[in-house]
């Protein structure tokens, strides 16, 4: 410790953020005469500003040891045996100085910089210079390293002057050698409120130009993602792509108890605000924000520099810098990856910040390659400010492509493998790269998981034939059993079984298979797929079952009044793709079965399950819900009694109309009275159609009947109310039972005996004429009804518990009430509750909305967004009629919207309920239409808006030609993109979409040779934001 000397200031750590400076105390030191310890130097006539505009005239102390002294030739401060000290008595505080730590390169020329210590510095936090190392690190009193991330010094060459700036601002520590900034993210509050400053230096170390300046602690502060930005300073965010749309976001903070105003917000240089006409002053209290985005600018490559002046108070500015780099890129598209000789697959990191959404074009747990054709495997990517590229990764080689192209109709980045040579199982894993520099890379959850099939040599073995004959699995002689065709196949190498016309006797619960060769059931090519005869066999059950641990099934037809449920399920981890599979119910989708219960079959499994499930080229028709699981991409779903899907990631889905009032609405069930003495009461527990429902009549609160409804008829066991309790499902069940109680009795509704028999409901559905919730002590008297707890929503997300990560929904049309079904089905006038509903178990992050479109008739209809997001943005959706879209501010706890990072561009509403003036969170509006309740006029103090005012509506509510928002490009949304025709869209983002018109001017057919045009952009180009096509929807649609 000798061989250091200190200098100390007196400092009081009291403010948090950094603003107009006073300055404290400068001094070159400059000595023309002998040399002059620092207790007597600020009283001789060459002595330089002192604390307290000169009254203090011996700022300078020594509390013990040698004094440091102005050296007389070297016009600096050479230390003395450490215990000098100078007292400035200021907050925060903002100290430059010229130091040289001496001569010598080894750790005995180290030195330290004290920051926050006491008068004795028993306490205190250091920054300590390695020479030997060339870093800073943080210290304690005793010079232990407390922990922070070491820092690059750049002091390399001894016997040299730098420029050292260390700035105190709150619990921020920051410091500065010759303008570059060096620390940045310290933030440490221990002793915080101790007062002194000084320095740790060798004698043969030099001090000079010391500088202080107090930082008054009001008007504003800036930071960027959570950085602070020191007035003045540079915020440098690295490197953009051309043609990227790339906004970073501008916080202000309150800093002062007074309030503080806003005035004018402005840039220069090569920065962008788009927002600009509307902006308008506003006011900051103390620890409130708001946030204003730049755009970094990308027409050109190259290094780019810009200025943000935010002025306050009228006369108080406060200036941030902001450099970039604009790297240009080849396009790449349609990248061959190969397999590589091994290596560690990508995973996702642990998320320290916003990342891009996506999926993959195919379902990705179970799919099939053949080994000599080229399969194109793409993924789907969106984030604010664009996609930067995604990287494919096979076993160790990868490839990486930033250019759109289309296949199967859908515009996604692909890559292109030709496996030749490899077999085997495999996975591909993909990285999303966003265009925006702040982003971290998404590495999609789950890997491409293949089997490749060589055609001369994969395991084919049929079955379906029309004769009750066991066969023998060949082509000419197929299996009977289905079992019997899965038994033949490789657990290691998979293989095909295909699927004739005829009969098959299918298991009710199949053997299990732990196959890592993907099993492929496809329906024979050129047969019809409800020529099929299913012979379920084994122990009889509402549901079948498949065991198939990877399992692709493609081309059949499942009646789910046949067996309403089908899926495969394993121990755990069972992965599976439903590939163009036809559900439906040949009954109808309101036939009641079990008795009088209603028919909630389907096929697959939900989300967030053990196994994994997805769909695609599905159709859906009279089934009581849509999709369920992970995926579902392509998918058509019509005439549906709930979601119309439960998927994480949809991509391209048709829905048609979800109508389920006919079983919503109220019908009088039954009548129950009491004549006894007693106070009569019920109680209805449980949920509506649950299994675990009871009806208690009490007495005095005492229950003198417990009536245990069931589900079904064959669940009635416990005929006997000898105990107090009795089973029952119909309503007369009910009846029955109520009158063989003394003093109670009950009757029939003569509305529910004359109504139809599929909307004779059992007694499960019971409730009162409010609500469907359960009652506790209702009053006897009363009217029950039943009813179905039904409502549809476009998607409903909310399976799985904790944060909800990477929901990404893109291009799907929902049309509630098409024109074609109200002449046969009448006008619907069911709500579609929510478009795209999230989950309130831990809040919604990453993934969002895009290119989807909604059209409803009905006034009352609201989709609602609840609960916290971050990062989950809507962007380029359209709703046509009066389909109101409610983030709901008004809830509170865990259903509060609250939002962070997000942001709504390049909407369409005709109404956004805004529910409340004032919420807490960040909204960014950009580029949006609405036809009321313009948002950008309700003054939100955290919300940024930037609506187009006009958008023309045909007499239907859909969006007409001449709408401004059909003329803005879509720029940014996707690096280097595609026109239909192959050429190359202006990276720019100066081509606008709906000038360029279809080849030729004639429209495209679906997966025709001109593939190509069937991409996202051909709504623009037609001037339309409805998407044009699906594969196979023609003849989905005349299966109806």
């Amino acid at each position: 410790m000798s061989r250091f000397a200190f200098v100390f200031a007196v400092l009081c750590l009291t403010g948090s953020f950094v603003q107009a400076q006073t300055t404290l105390y400068s001094d070159s030191f400059t000595n023309d005469g002998s040399a002059v310890n620092l207790p007597s130097w600020d009283t001789v006539e060459n002595g330089g500003v002192w604390w307290n505009d000169g009254s203090d005239s011996t700022p300078w102390v020594t509390w013990s040891g040698t004094d440091s002294v102005a050296h007389h030739s070297l016009d600096a401060i050479v230390p003395g045996s450490e215990h000098s000290g100078i007292d400035f008595g200021a907050a925060d505080v903002d100290i430059t100085f010229e130091f040289n730590y001496g001569t010598g390169t080894t750790a005995s020329y180290d030195s330290i910089f004290w920051i926050r210590a006491n008068s004795d510095r028993s306490e205190a936090l250091g920054i300590y210079h390695s020479v030997v190392d060339d870093e800073f690190t943080l210290v304690d009193e005793d010079e232990v390293d407390l922990g922070e991330t070491p820092v690059a010094s750049g002091l390399t060459t001894a016997n040299t002057y730098y420029t050292i700036r260390i700035l105190l601002s709150g619990s921020k520590i920051s410091l500065w050698v010759d303008d570059v900034l060096k620390i940045d993210e310290w933030d440490n509050s221990t002793y915080q409120t101790n007062t002194y400053f000084g320095f740790h230096a060798i004698s043969g170390g030099r001090l000079d130009d010391f500088s202080v300046t107090d930082v008054v602690t009001s008007g504003i502060s800036i930071e960027v993602h959570g950085d602070e930005i020191v007035d003045a300073g540079t915020e440098d965010t690295g490197s953009v792509p051309q043609g990227s749309w790339v906004t970073v976001p501008i916080e202000m903070i309150g800093v002062s108890a007074s309030t503080v105003t806003v005035n004018n917000f402005a840039v220069s240089g090569d920065l962008l605000f788009d927002d600009s006409d509307d902006f308008s002053s506003f006011t900051l209290d103390q620890d409130e924000t708001n946030k204003i985005r730049v755009r970094l600018s990308a027409a050109t490559a190259g290094s780019k520099t810009g200025t943000v002046t935010v002025t306050y108070n009228t006369t108080e500015n406060y200036t941030i810098n902001v450099d970039w780099t604009v790297v240009a890129k080849t396009p790449a598209s349609d990248v061959a990856l190969t397999k590589g000789g091994g290596g560690s697959a990508p995973t996702d990191p642990t998320r320290t910040s916003y990342k891009p959404g996506g999926m993959w074009t195919q379902v990705p747990f179970a799919q099939t390659v053949w080994a000599d054709e080229t399969t194109y495997i793409g993924v789907i990517a969106m984030q604010e400010g664009g996609i930067e590229s995604v990287d494919f990764w096979w076993n160790g080689n990868s490839v990486t492509v930033n250019t759109m192209t289309t296949h199967d109709g859908i515009s996604a980045y692909y890559c292109a493998i030709s496996p030749n040579a490899a077999s085997g199982n495999e996975q591909i894993y993909a990285t999303i790269n966003a265009a925006d520099p702040y982003a971290q890379e998404k590495v999609l959850d789950d890997p491409f998981y293949f089997t490749i099939f060589d055609s001369a040599t994969v395991n084919e073995v049929h079955v379906g034939r029309g004769d009750a004959s066991a066969g023998s699995g060949t082509e000419g002689d197929p299996y009977l059993s289905l079992q019997s065709a899965i038994n033949d196949l490789s657990l290691t190498d998979g293989g095909i079984v295909t699927i004739h016309e005829g009969t098959v006797d299918w298991p009710y619960t199949a053997t299990p298979k732990a196959n890592s060769g993907v099993f492929w059931l496809r329906m024979a090519e050129g047969e019809d797929r409800y020529n099929v005869v299913k012979n379920f066999t084994g122990t009889a059950s509402t549901s079948i079952r498949l065991s198939v641990e990877r399992l692709k099934v493609s081309g059949i037809e499942w009646d789910t009044a046949n067996a309403a449920v089908f899926y495969n399920r394993g121990v755990s981890g069972y992965y599976t793709v439903w590939d163009d599979i036809h559900v439906g119910n040949s009954d109808g989708r309101f036939t009641l079965v079990n008795g009088n219960h209603l028919n909630t079959g389907s096929i697959g499994r939900a989300a967030g399950t053990t196994d994994k499930d997805g769909f695609q080229n599905c159709r859906f028709v009279d089934t009581y819900q849509g999709t369920t699981g992970f995926y579902s991409i392509n998918d058509y779903v019509e005439r549906v009694l709930r979601d119309h899907s439960t998927c994480w990631s949809v991509a391209n889905m048709v829905s048609r109309r979800g109508d389920y009032d006919y079983l919503r609405d109220n019908l009088a069930a039954l009548t129950i009275t009491y004549s006894g003495g007693a106070t009569a009461t019920y109680n209805l527990t449980s949920t509506n159609a649950g299994s675990s429902r009871d009806l208690v009549l009490l007495e005095d609160a005492s229950p003198v009947l417990t009536i245990n409804l069931k589900t079904s008829s064959s669940a009635v066991v416990d005929t006997d109310d000898a105990d107090g309790e009795i089973d029952a499902h119909t309503i007369a069940q009910v009846v029955s039972a109520i009158n063989a109680t003394t003093d109670w009795s009950a009757s029939i509704d003569t509305d529910y005996t004359s109504a139809a028999a599929d909307r004779q409901l059992d007694a499960t559905y019971l409730k009162i004429d409010a609500h469907f919730s359960a009652v506790t002590g209702g009053a006897i008297p009363v009217d029950l009804y039943v009813a179905a707890d039904l409502h549809v929503d476009g998607i409903q997300s909310s399976y799985g518990t904790g944060v909800a990560y990477n929901r990404f929904y893109y291009n799907c049309d929902f049309d509630n009430n098409p024109a074609d079904m109200v002449a046969t089905y009448g006008n619907n006038e069911s709500d579609m509750q929510g478009l795209f509903i999230v989950g309130t178990n831990g809040g919604h992050t990453d993934g969002g909305a895009y290119f989807m479109h909604y059209k409803n008739v009905d006034a009352d209809n609201a989709s609602q967004f609840i609960g916290e997001m971050d990062n989950f943005n809507m962007m380029f959706c359209t709703f046509e009629g009066p389909q109101i879209m409610s983030p709901r501010t008004d809830k509170v706890g865990n259903q509060e919207y609250i939002p962070t990072n997000v942001v709504f561009r390049g909407n369409a509403f005709l109404h956004l309920d805004n529910w409340e003036d004032q919420f807490g969170g960040e909204l960014y509006f950009a580029n949006n239409s609405q036809v009321t309740d313009d948002w950008s006029a309700i003054g939100y103090s955290n919300t940024q808006s930037a609506n187009v005012a006009a958008w023309d509506l045909n007499t239907d509510g859909t969006v007409g030609d001449s709408s401004t928002l059909l003329d803005r490009s879509l720029n940014g949304t996707a690096y280097q993109t595609l026109w239909p025709n192959g050429d190359s869209m202006a990276s720019d983002g100066s081509d606008p979409i709906g000038a360029w018109p279809p080849e030729g001017g004639v429209t495209p057919t679906p997966n025709g040779d001109d593939d190509g045009e069937e991409s996202l952009l051909l709504r623009f180009a037609q001037r339309t934001w409805r998407p044009q096509w699906r594969r196979d929807m023609s003849l989905l649609r005349s299966q109806q």
